[in-house]
């Protein structure tokens, strides 16, 4: 009795799966092989078979009414090309009624009567066997078993470009994800999370040209924190970074949807509000400083959060992103020196 060690191979099973092929269905590159391989032989069926441990899986396989089912997967015990894969090279059955591997076969007794397999090797490894089975018995010549072993290395090759086109669209999805997730890093501010300058002038742009086109409405806020110099220099930059962060967080809560919110520079934060109209302007100024207020009566800070808040709206004058960020920039300038007239 034969050996079947080399089935249960640890390395020869680790191959197998890192091929990741046996579940995939009919492949048209494996079944163009299985076609070439029948018409050659003229035999009665052709199958590509991939054994595991447990099971032989017919990846591919010509030929109507099989001895062994319509089924893609058989016991491994059932398989002859365990033989095969456990003797690492071809085997030729000329007549499989007195052959004493085969003969007790259930396939027998199906009608099939000669066989020739070859392995199927990835990575020094035996995946499985190319097969050829007749319902005659057959006298296999060495040109024939050449033959075979021929299509067996196209099959083998085949299996090993797949995994290697396999791999490199994961290595090239997976690069994909890495740039898409630098560039978001590049787009975001260390200190907030809040988008950066560069990324609010990239995006507020292609927002603000899909609102031009589409004439919907848009403003845009400038909201500059009031005393920030006075904090760093009284209480260090640490708490200084500290309301930054805050005030970007009350910001953050206050826009949700078609706005773009982002610290354009040390103390300056930008909103573009999609779909804001004039009224919608003086609400939105409305909500940051409510939403300040409550931050302040809920927090405990050694400050008092206060910003200055200056907006404008798409218009014949300001229809660009830089026109908007001045005409917005020179507004808050007059909110904050109207803040400290009233102060003194």
């Amino acid at each position: 009795m034969m050996d079947l060690t080399k089935l249960y191979d640890p390395r020869r099973l680790a191959v197998l799966d890192r091929l990741d092929i046996m579940h995939t269905g009919d492949e048209a590159s494996f079944d163009r092989l299985t076609r070439l391989t029948a018409r050659y032989f003229h035999s009665a069926y052709a199958l590509i078979v991939l054994l595991d441990d447990r099971h032989a899986f017919i990846k591919s396989t010509i030929g109507a009414d099989p001895p062994w089912g319509n089924g893609r997967v058989v016991p491994v015990m059932n398989s002859w090309c365990r033989f095969v894969v456990a003797n690492e090279k071809p085997m030729a059955v000329d007549d499989a009624t007195v052959h004493p591997l085969v003969r007790e076969s259930s396939y027998v007794g199906g009608g099939a009567r000669s066989y020739l397999g070859v392995p199927l090797v990835v990575e020094s490894e035996t995946m499985g066997a190319l097969c050829v089975v007749h319902n005659e018995t057959h006298g296999w010549t060495p040109d024939e078993q050449t033959l075979l072993d021929d299509l067996g290395h196209c099959v083998a090759s085949e299996m090993t470009l797949r995994r290697a086109l396999r791999d490199a669209l994961a290595a090239e999805a997976a690069l994909h994800g890495y740039a898409q997730r630098y560039r978001e890093l590049s787009m975001l501010d260390g200190a907030t999370q809040l988008y950066n300058r560069r990324a609010f002038l990239e995006l507020g742009a292609e927002s603000l040209r899909a609102a031009i086109h589409h004439g919907d409405r848009c403003a845009l806020l400038f909201v500059d924190i009031d005393g920030l110099k006075s904090v760093n220099d009284n209480r260090g930059h640490a708490v200084g970074d500290r309301l930054i962060y805050d005030a970007s967080q009350v910001l953050r809560s206050c826009f949700r949807g078609n706005a773009t919110v982002a610290r354009i520079g040390g103390d300056e934060f930008a909103i573009l509000a999609l779909g804001c109209s004039e009224d919608g302007q003086r609400i939105a100024k409305q909500r940051i400083h409510t939403a300040v207020d409550e931050f302040n009566r809920a927090s405990n800070r050694p400050y008092v959060l206060s910003v200055s808040v200056g907006s404008v709206a798409l218009s014949d004058e300001a229809e660009d992103l830089d026109a908007l960020l001045r005409s917005a920039d020179a507004m808050m300038y007059e909110a904050k020196r109207a803040k400290r007239s009233v102060a003194a």
